[in-house]
């Protein structure tokens, strides 16, 4: 005799198939189960029925009364039902009661008909076997529950003698809706506020599964339609939170009031909104909610509804005739709601509903460009898929392209290309989207943009290009990205300046050396006739002119005003950037031009040697003032180079006294920077006068109140003149 496979079940042949075979022997039988089962089971030969029975008891232990009882609720109509029985009895108890033990957990209207039908044993004997079962004595309650409502005696008294709990029980009539079970056992005494496993009451059962009927009875048995029923909530809100349309009907019909708030201060019909429940919001309606009411706040539920991204419940609104259109006074029309939100299915829902896709909201903003500007792509593909217009622009003519550049949302940038916006067109002031994304330095956005064909060498309406607005701003990722997708770092820009001049301008360092290692020309020069190495050395930017000679910018090209990128370090005094440019083989100044002299150069590297040979060479030019009224000397005394200060004073016709801007001397500028060391050098040499006054008329000795002690102890003090004033005696 064959035995049943242990393989996964797999789709039986249709019955009709399996009349066809004609008499292929009750061995097929074996390899069904379940529905499949019992639909053979009704339509074969009795015969063959009944030797497939027979192999049960070839099945290992419990195998085949578990087979058998798979095909139990599909066997139709009752005779075959009745044939089973008739086998089972043929077969025996054993056979019969392990058969009953799988039957317990069939659904407890299967097992009414089963017991009656297939008893191989009397009702009392099958509920007493399963009573002593713990398996199978937590089905009870629920038969029990059954037989009350079909008024089956002879179960009912069965059940009776092994005392199953009448609470239990109830419990189990709630969740089934058996109506007369609940109000039969009520008053056989069981209590309707029961609490069962998970501190579940039967009218909290009946109401979160919709059970109208159980709903019914309990509220004739004494239970309030307004009392709470589950962790402070009302059986109303219980429904609502289950979306069970004819519980709320129900429970209105008891006079259940639809208006009071529960415990988080919502309405019924406010969380049935907020939760998207569209059968609740359908029954509240119908129970005598206006779905127009406008809430505290000024939203409508359809606003709600949309703000909180429920496609449901705006089509069950709508259905309720609410406005998909009108915007509430002070609120938004409800597409753009959902739009600005990031509620796709919002927005489809309400295109569904024929609502406007390109309805403007705040600002005057449409649906689009809100989602762009918030990068929810998911809404712009719904939008595009209801016909929006991608192209409605926002504020200052913005594109929606361009906003979610700007915002670096580079998923949004691939959603409106992929719905057929092009990459290049015109944005905000004729600015490609390219632009807003170098500017804002969003590497992600220019990725987007590349990978949907974007010109990463667009022109914008004063000549710039991508690759110029992010060396302009510093976006130093930007700036990668655009020359990893091959843009062109020497387009000339706004005043004919480049992209390295800019960044040079601006002392973007990082920017600079990219551009040179891209290839960028570090000679171009920028508006003033200055290269960017001249505007580096201006402003003393050390670094950038470390990078920028390392980069083979010329330490002599041209700069503004005539001057070098040298001279332009020493009229600003800008020691390190003078330093790099010296040892990079900037010819040094012999004056002439604004009066910068070698001395000057010297003066300003702390560099004693070069004053000496200098003595010896351009010897004429040491007292030389540059056009900004200054001598190497003030520059040594101002910048606190000592040994400097000692080599000029090794000329005699050096003027230590020397009036500089503002009347200041030497003596002046080196008490004004604290420098002790500088302060003794001049004071060494014998000639600095610590008393002279600047145009303020303050001297070096008032200019040393406040500095260290150790400076002030150096100044020597004012020579003292009464001995030279004449005395008149009378």
């Amino acid at each position: 005799m064959p035995r049943r496979s242990t393989a996964p079940e797999q789709s039986a042949r249709p019955v009709s198939t399996l009349e066809k075979i004609g008499d292929p022997g009750a061995h097929v039988l074996s390899f069904l189960h379940g529905e499949d089962l019992g639909r053979a089971l009704t339509v074969w030969p009795s015969r063959h029925v009944y030797t497939s029975m027979a192999m049960v008891v070839n099945f290992p232990q419990g195998e085949g009364a578990s087979w058998l009882a798979s095909a139990l609720p599909f066997l139709a109509p009752a005779p075959a039902r009745r044939s089973t029985g008739a086998v089972l009895r043929a077969l025996g108890p054993p056979v019969a009661h392990r058969v009953a033990d799988e039957v317990a957990s069939l659904p407890p209207r299967l097992v009414l008909e089963v017991v009656h039908e297939l008893g191989g044993a009397p009702v009392s004997e099958w509920v007493r076997r399963w009573s002593v079962k713990p398996r199978l004595a937590v089905h009870l309650p629920g038969i029990a529950a059954q037989a009350l409502q079909q008024g089956d005696k002879t179960v009912v008294k069965a059940l009776g003698a092994v005392n199953v709990d009448r609470n239990a029980a109830l419990l189990q009539a709630a969740s089934r809706n058996l109506g007369r079970a609940v109000t039969r056992l009520v008053r056989a005494g069981a209590d309707p506020r029961a609490m069962g496993p998970d501190n579940c009451t039967p009218m909290f059962l009946a109401v979160s599964q919709g059970q109208v009927d159980a709903i019914k009875a309990l509220v004739a048995a004494g239970i309030r339609p307004d009392e709470a029923v589950y962790e402070g909530q009302t059986s109303l809100f219980v429904a609502v939170r289950q979306n069970q349309g004819g519980a709320i009907e129900a429970l209105s019909q008891a006079g259940s009031d639809l208006q009071a708030p529960g415990p988080e201060g919502l309405t019924p019909m406010r969380l049935a909104v907020e939760r998207g429940m569209d059968r609740a919001i359908a029954a509240l309606v119908a129970c005598g909610i206006d779905p127009h009411e406008v809430l505290a706040g000024g939203d409508r539920y359809m606003d709600l509804a949309a703000r909180t991204g429920q496609a449901a419940a705006i089509t069950a609104l709508h259905t309720a005739g609410a406005s998909v259109d009108a915007a509430a006074p002070g609120r938004w029309p409800p597409v753009y709601t959902a739009a600005r939100n990031g509620h796709a299915d919002a927005v489809t829902a309400l295109h569904g509903t024929g609502a406007d896709m390109n309805a403007r909201g705040a600002f005057n903003v449409p649906p689009v460009y809100i989602a762009a500007r918030r990068g929810h792509a998911d809404v712009i593909r719904a939008l595009a898929a209801a016909g929006a217009d991608l192209q409605a622009t926002g504020p200052g003519n913005t594109t929606p392209l361009f906003v979610a550049a700007r915002h670096g949302h580079a998923n949004a940038v691939t959603a409106l290309a992929h719905a057929g916006v092009h990459p290049d067109g015109p944005a905000q002031g004729g600015f490609a989207a390219v632009f807003a994304a170098a500017r804002s330095g969003h590497v992600d956005a220019i990725g987007a943009l590349r990978a949907a064909g974007a010109n990463m060498n667009a022109l914008g309406p004063y000549n710039e290009t991508p690759v110029y607005v992010a060396a302009q701003y510093g976006q130093y990722r930007a700036l990668k990205a655009l020359l990893a997708a091959r843009a062109n770092p020497n387009v000339l820009g706004p005043d004919g300046a480049t992209a390295l001049f800019e960044a040079a301008r601006n002392g973007h360092t990082a920017i600079v050396s990219a551009l040179l290692h891209a290839g960028a020309h570090p000679d171009v020069t920028g508006p003033g006739g200055g290269t960017a190495l001249f505007e580096a050395a201006k402003v003393g930017r050390a670094e950038l002119v470390r990078v920028l000679l390392y980069g083979r910018a010329n330490p002599n090209g041209s700069g503004g005003d005539g001057l070098t990128p040298l001279e332009a370090a020493v009229r600003h005094g800008r020691v390190d950037a003078v330093n790099l440019l010296v040892a990079a083989g900037a010819e040094l100044p012999t004056g002439g031009r604004g009066g910068r002299t070698v001395f000057h150069v010297a003066a300003i590297r702390g560099d004693a040697p070069a004053v000496t040979a200098a003595l010896q060479s351009h010897r004429a030019q040491l007292n030389w003032k540059d056009t900004d009224g200054w001598t190497a000397l003030h520059l040594a005394a101002r910048l606190g180079h000592a040994r400097v200060i000692t080599a000029l004073n090794a000329a005699p016709e050096a003027d230590m006294n020397a009036a500089g801007p503002g009347g200041s001397t030497p003596a002046h500028l080196v008490v004004a920077g604290g420098h002790t060391q500088a302060t003794e050098a001049l004071v060494a040499t014998g000639r600095a006068r610590f008393w002279l006054p600047n145009h303020q008329g303050k001297t070096a000795h008032s200019l040393a109140q406040g500095q260290e002690p150790a400076l002030q102890a150096v100044i020597p003090p004012a020579p003292d003149r009464s001995a030279n004033r004449c005395c008149v005696v009378s």
